[in-house]
C-alpha cells in the first residue's frame, strides 16, 4: 500500500443519502443556458431545448487550432450515430457548433460523406478561465467504413447502455468520463428531472487539509453529478463545491474516494461565466491494468505522476498524470467490477475489443486506421519533440500512426493500453522530420479527413468515388507503405 492510500467505506452505490438541505443560502439565477448556432439538422423539441443565443463574430473568431491555447484541447469520440449524440449534447449542454470556415470543409460543424461516414463538431462555452468564448471541443466522428474489428462500435455503445441504463448503483463504466467544473449542478438536474434522464449524485471530499474546530483536518467537499449520453461511449461529470438544491433530485451518494486532488480543482482556473457554464478539469478512463498505466503514461509519454487513492478492501486504484505542459489530469481507476453485467463485457473486455481491431488494422505509421483511433484527446504541447514519442513508441513495441493536417504538419495518433488514442501534436526535430518522411507521413495528403480511407496505403493515381480528385487509388500498393513497414520492422529488431 502506497502513502496516500485511504482506506473507503462501502461504494458508492452501497450508501444513499437523502439531498442536502442546505439552509439560508440564497438562492442562485441560473443562466441563460444554451449558446447554439443552430447548425445541426432536424433542430430539437422545443420542450427538450435551451434557449439558443446567438454566437458573436468574436466569440467563432475564437476558434482557432490552438483552441485557446489549452494544451489537452479536445476530446473526439467514435460514435454510430453523430447527428443524434450531437443533438443530445446541444439539448443540455453549453455548446456551440465548432465552425471556421477560414480552414477546410473539414473543419465545419457538422459533414456527412455519405456512405463513408459523418462527423459533429462542438465546443464547450466557459471553457478558457472564465470568458464565454468556446474553446475545449467535443467531437462525435462515424466512419463506419473503417474496419473496427469483431465488435464494432454500436456493439460497444449497447454494453454501455446496458451497463449505465439506469445510473441505479455506480458502474466501473462510469469511471470513463470527462470531468468538468460547473458553479452549480442545478441547472442540469432540473433538465433531466424534466426530461426523464438517468444521473447520479455523488457526494465526496478532495485530499486538502481544512481545519475542523476540534483541530483536525477535512478535506473540502464536493458534488458530482454523472451522466451517460445515450447510445454512445459518452459520459460526462460535472463537479461543484455547492450542494444541489432543486426542485426534484436523485438521492446523493457517498464516495470515500477522493474523485480528484486538490490541485485539479485549483489548476481550472477561474470559474465559469454562467451558473451551467463548464470548465474541463479531467480526463477519466477505466482500466483492468494500472501499472501498465503508469508505465506507458510516465515513461513513453513522460508525464508526471500526480496522486493516488488506494482502498484494498474495496478493490480500487485510482492514480492520476499530468502530461506536459497540461494542468488537466488524465484519471485512470481499477476497480474490482461487482456489475451483475461484468461476466458479460466488462472493462477488459473494453479494452480488447479495441485493441483487436488496432491489431487486425495497422499495416504502418500511414495505413491502418480503424475507427476506435476516434476515441482519443489532443496533447498540444512544445516541451517533448512528436518524434521522441514516436521513437518510444516504437521502441516499446506500441502502435502509432501519422497524418498529414497541412503544408509541413502532422498529427500523430499513439494507442495507449486501454485500447483509445492520443492525438499528439507540436514540433518535429530535423531528425524526426526525416524519419517521418521515410515512413511515408508527409505523403497522406489530408486523407483521413475522408472517412472511408485508412491512411497513405495506396499509390497516387486516378480518383476513386469516396475521395476527391488526386488522392488515392484503392487498387494498388504504396510502395512507401512496404517501405515504412520495413523501417520499422527492422528498428525493433535492433
Amino acid at each position: 500500500m502506497e502513502s496516500e492510500t485511504l482506506l473507503a467505506s462501502p461504494s458508492p452505490a452501497a450508501v444513499a443519502r437523502e439531498p442536502v438541505d442546505v439552509p439560508n443560502r440564497p438562492s442562485r439565477k441560473l443562466a441563460a443556458g444554451l449558446v447554439g448556432l443552430g447548425l445541426l439538422a432536424g433542430g430539437v423539441a422545443a420542450a427538450f431545448a435551451r434557449r439558443p443565443v446567438e454566437a458573436t463574430a468574436t466569440e467563432l473568431g475564437s476558434l482557432k487550432s490552438a483552441y485557446c491555447n489549452l494544451t489537452i484541447s479536445k476530446q473526439t469520440f467514435s460514435v454510430s450515430d453523430p447527428a443524434t449524440t450531437g443533438k443530445w449534447l446541444r439539448s443540455y449542454f453549453p455548446v456551440e457548433c465548432e465552425s471556421d470556415g477560414g480552414f477546410t470543409d473539414y473543419s465545419l460543424c457538422e459533414h456527412s460523406m455519405g456512405g463513408c461516414g459523418s462527423y459533429v463538431r462542438l465546443a464547450l462555452n466557459g471553457t478558457n478561465e472564465g470568458e464565454a468564448t468556446p474553446c475545449f471541443g467535443i467531437h462525435m466522428v462515424n466512419a463506419a467504413k473503417r474496419p473496427a474489428g469483431d465488435t464494432d462500435v454500436a456493439t460497444v455503445e449497447a454494453h454501455f447502455n446496458a451497463r449505465l441504463g439506469t445510473m441505479g448503483e455506480y458502474d466501473a463504466f462510469m469511471d470513463f468520463a470527462t470531468v468538468f467544473v460547473a458553479n452549480s449542478l442545478d441547472s442540469y438536474i432540473n433538465d433531466f428531472e424534466r426530461d426523464g434522464v438517468a444521473y447520479m449524485l455523488l457526494r465526496w471530499k478532495d485530499n486538502s487539509d481544512v481545519h475542523t474546530t476540534d483541530g483536525g483536518t477535512t478535506g473540502r467537499t464536493f458534488f458530482s453529478l454523472i451522466v451517460h449520453i445515450p447510445d454512445s461511449q459518452i459520459n460526462f461529470e460535472i463537479v461543484s463545491a455547492v450542494a444541489p438544491e432543486a426542485k426534484a433530485q436523485r438521492p446523493i451518494f457517498e464516495d470515500d474516494m477522493v474523485r480528484l486532488p486538490h490541485s485539479t480543482i485549483s489548476s481550472a482556473g477561474a470559474s465559469p461565466p454562467g451558473e451551467d457554464y463548464l470548465i474541463p478539469v479531467a480526463i477519466s478512463k477505466g482500466t483492468s491494468d494500472i501499472e501498465t498505466i503508469s508505465t506507458y503514461y510516465t515513461q513513453i509519454l513522460q508525464a508526471d505522476f500526480d496522486y493516488l487513492y488506494s482502498d484494498e478492501t474495496e478493490g480500487l486504484t485510482m492514480k492520476t498524470f499530468r502530461l506536459p505542459e497540461a494542468a488537466m489530469p488524465i484519471r485512470f481507476i481499477q476497480r474490482t467490477d461487482t456489475s451483475s453485467y461484468a461476466s458479460t463485457f466488462g472493462v477488459k473486455d473494453l479494452e480488447n475489443a479495441k485493441n483487436e481491431a488496432h491489431e487486425a488494422s495497422y499495416t504502418s505509421p500511414s495505413c491502418g486506421f480503424d475507427q476506435y483511433y476516434d476515441n482519443h484527446f489532443d496533447l498540444t504541447q512544445y516541451e517533448v519533440p512528436v518524434d521522441t514519442y514516436t521513437d518510444l513508441l516504437t521502441t516499446a513495441g506500441n502502435k502509432w500512426h501519422c497524418s498529414r493536417v497541412g503544408f509541413g504538419a502532422l498529427d500523430v495518433y499513439a494507442v495507449e493500453p486501454t485500447g483509445d488514442a492520443i492525438q499528439l501534436d507540436g514540433y518535429l526535430t530535423d531528425a524526426g522530420t526525416s524519419t517521418m518522411m521515410t515512413y511515408g507521413c508527409y505523403n497522406t495528403s489530408n486523407v483521413l479527413f475522408h472517412l472511408c480511407s485508412e491512411g497513405k496505403c495506396i499509390t497516387k493515381s486516378a480518383p476513386v468515388s469516396h475521395l476527391e480528385p488526386g488522392d488515392d487509388d484503392p487498387t494498388k500498393t504504396d510502395d512507401l507503405t512496404v517501405a515504412a513497414t520495413t523501417t520499422s520492422s527492422s528498428e525493433e529488431t535492433a
